[in-house]
């Protein structure tokens, strides 16, 4: 349940490991390490010309203030051109993945506007950046050759005294150019500092996220799975001070078949996500035959609560790639079997490849019912002992809902525990029990005929608050 806000945004942040990398390996930062030998080659220029030296002593420290002087106008646009960057490589990708939306609205323009502001945003901060830069590395050369042309100055008067040599004064120019020349890499080092430390700082933001599984605990992997889940007073939400969902006690037993009904927006998928342990609890527990749920290896959980949610998302590959995925190898009988059961079957022979049916990005050229017959499929082939179903037939025709989701109720182990979300109310005739969400708390539950009465009736509800006795009247009309 840990996710970045933008796909896009999370994309360019993994990129920014690039800059740490540039910066670990530039050429400004071997530069910037022969600094701390400046002193030293002042100390030699000593030795050889003496009073000369406090030229270049004088000036090692005035360029180090002058580059300094730009650092936080230069860190600040920095940070301001990395965010704007961050913000455009979301919006295209978003705008990429969505394109048939936006064409369907005419939004085209809309997006196409977005972009050039952040684009225009980009380029001014990238500008003054630049002049920030441009502006301290002349001045700092500037330093550094009166520096140069100081010790020259001093030099030739030390040897009108003749206290020092010509050669000397060729090798004390020598010498303070090495010296000096580190000072004039200053701008640039900040420029590649700054955008090194915001893109780890991007970066650690990342690798903080909670993970399924917490470093160094060892968690519990049972042999089997009855399929008895039970919610005990659990409350999320998509930001922790406002709760979408606010469920006291939920159980689910084994061999039951359960409806989901609901308005939209009532919580229904967020609540069979819970039950798939995708999200975790804001508070309350969640527990499986017993044993709560945070405690139990996320990969059990995986194995034997199998979700399906409303849009399945299918992967660049074959089809035989996306029907097996997460899947051990099964053997090719096992596979048409199940294709068979869901309708599969009749897609994989009206294609010359079969299983090796290409698939692009998102399963573009699926329809949705297509897409959804291949989650059901994978499901099936899974055979989980739970099974979270939101919305499985929404994009197919009667036809083929009854088919599907009549060999889906029989070939599944009836000790087992399917749950599923509809609108349909035809699914209804699989089920023995029916649960009712409205704003975000179950409302209804109880067994299908006598849940579907006081739908009808609009009778009051035993044991529940008055706030919730009565089902809402578009619940009740619905299933009219």
């Amino acid at each position: 349940d840990a996710r970045p806000a933008t796909v896009g945004t999370f994309a360019s942040q993994i990129r920014h490991f690039e800059s740490v990398r540039n910066f670990m390996t530039s050429s400004t930062l071997f530069m910037m390490a022969d600094a701390p030998f400046a002193l030293f080659f002042i100390a030699v220029i000593a030795l050889i010309a003496g009073p000369v030296a406090l030229v270049p002593l004088v000036m090692v420290p005035i360029a180090v203030l002058a580059g300094l002087m730009f650092r936080n106008p230069i860190e600040r646009l920095t940070s301001e051109h990395m965010a704007e960057s961050n913000r455009k490589n979301g919006l295209l990708i978003e705008a990429i993945d969505g394109i048939e939306s936006v064409k369907a609205v005419g939004g085209e323009w809309k997006m196409l506007d977005r972009y050039r502001q952040l684009t225009a945003t980009i380029a001014n901060s990238e500008l003054r950046m630049r002049g920030l830069s441009t502006s301290s590395t002349n001045l700092t050369q500037s330093i550094q050759q009166l520096s140069y042309v100081g010790m020259i100055a001093a030099g030739a008067y030390a040897i009108t005294n003749g206290s020092l040599t010509m050669g000397g004064l060729i090798a004390c120019s020598i010498i303070s150019g090495r010296a000096l020349a580190p000072l004039a890499q200053i701008p640039q080092f900040i420029v590649q500092w700054k955008h090194a430390k915001i893109a780890l700082k991007s970066l650690d933001g990342i690798m903080a996220m909670p993970s399924d599984r917490e470093p160094d605990v060892r968690l519990f992997v049972p042999e089997v799975c009855s399929g008895h889940i039970r919610l005990n007073q659990v409350a999320f939400g998509y930001q922790p001070e406002k709760p979408t969902l606010d469920v006291p006690s939920l159980t689910l037993h084994p061999g039951e078949r359960v409806a989901v009904l609901g308005s939209v927006g009532s919580g229904k998928s967020t609540l069979v996500k819970l039950l798939s342990g995708l999200y975790k609890p804001s508070s309350g527990s969640m527990f499986i035959d017993g044993m709560d749920v945070t405690q139990i290896a996320p990969e059990f959980v995986r194995e034997h609560i199998g979700y399906l949610p409303q849009d399945v998302r299918l992967f660049n590959g074959t089809l035989r790639e996306n029907l097996t995925l997460g899947l051990p190898t099964p053997s090719d009988t096992r596979l048409l079997q199940a294709c068979s059961l869901t309708g599969m079957d009749q897609i994989i022979q009206a294609h010359p490849k079969g299983l090796e049916l290409p698939i692009t990005e998102g399963g573009r050229g699926l329809s949705g019912g297509q897409r959804q017959l291949v989650g059901l499929t994978r499901l099936l082939l899974a055979q989980p002992k739970v099974m979270l179903l939101d919305e499985p037939t929404a994009s197919m025709d009667a036809a083929l809902e009854t088919r599907v989701m009549k060999h889906l109720f029989e070939e599944m182990d009836p000790a087992s525990v399917i749950v599923v979300v509809t609108h349909k109310i035809g699914l209804l005739t699989h089920v023995n029990r029916i649960v009712v969400v409205d704003k975000g708390r179950v409302v209804l539950d109880g067994p299908r005929d006598e849940v579907l009465l006081r739908l009808r009736q609009g009778n009051p509800t035993p044991n529940l608050p008055s706030s919730t006795a009565r089902p809402p009247a578009h619940i009740a009309a619905s299933t009219a």
